[in-house]
């Protein structure tokens, strides 16, 4: 039973939320984090109108981040600000976040939510930036580049949920960490019952296998059947000769 108590630690110390480790705080009323400076208030406006029509429309979020250096590596700095921030509807985790970095030779990332893998899948993003993000962003041309990679991304958006975002309602811009906090929590909870409950069966089965495996001793009682046998007579000793 210890090895046991000491999975059941082990599974349970995950539980925790980390908190952020240089994750900047998502922005009040926008959609759009430019810590780089490189985009406009016009280009900010214009991704902040898109976003509330999809939000309005089908929940879902575009988020955009603009850095002078990632603290981390950019997929998982980018991973990391879509959890952290709550982008997108909690439910159909629909998000998606486009972070530019401009340090260096310049790269940038997008990633979407669980809820879009399958419909928005990597490949159709990765031809988004490549066809729509690559060619301002070499030319200096950022605002351009993220308003025709937002628009690519919404008209996919649009068209998963089948909404017209022409007409679609506002639905503000703002982000819900604290929802996307809880939702982790959950799925973190969720998961670690999960894994004691798979730790306590497999103990289970390997103690049970170790025992019908494990050979045993067998003692076989000796038993004497009927009366008591009659003392043998001494055997002649055979005359040896001597030559």
């Amino acid at each position: 039973m210890p090895a046991l108590a000491l999975f059941a630690a082990l599974a349970l110390a995950g539980c925790g939320d980390k908190a952020p480790n240089g994750l900047p705080d998502p922005p009040q009323g926008s959609c759009v984090l430019d810590s780089a400076g490189i985009l406009s208030d016009e280009a900010e406006g214009y991704v902040n109108g898109v976003t509330s029509q999809l939000s309005g429309s089908c929940g879902a979020q575009i988020a955009v981040i603009t850095v002078n250096g990632a603290p981390s590596a950019l997929a998982d700095f980018t991973a990391d600000v879509f959890n952290y921030w709550g982008v997108g509807d909690a439910e159909k985790d629909n998000g998606v976040v486009l972070v530019l970095d401009v340090s260096g030779g310049g790269d940038y990332h997008c990633t979407q939510g669980k809820g879009l893998e399958k419909t928005l899948p990597t490949a159709v993003i990765s031809t988004i930036l490549q066809q729509q993000l690559e060619p301002g962003f070499a030319a200096g041309d950022y605002d351009g580049g993220v308003r025709n990679t937002v628009d690519a991304l919404a008209g996919e958006l649009a068209g998963i949920y089948g909404v017209d975002l022409a007409a679609a309602p506002s639905g503000g811009v703002g982000f819900h960490p604290d929802a996307a906090a809880a939702k982790r929590q959950d799925k973190q909870v969720t998961g670690s019952f999960g894994t004691l409950l798979v730790i306590f069966v497999l103990l289970t089965v390997i103690f049970v296998l170790a025992a019908v495996m494990t050979p045993r001793r067998r003692y076989r009682a000796r038993g004497f059947w009927g009366p008591p046998r009659p003392p043998r007579p001494p055997r002649p000793c055979p005359a040896r000769n001597w030559c």
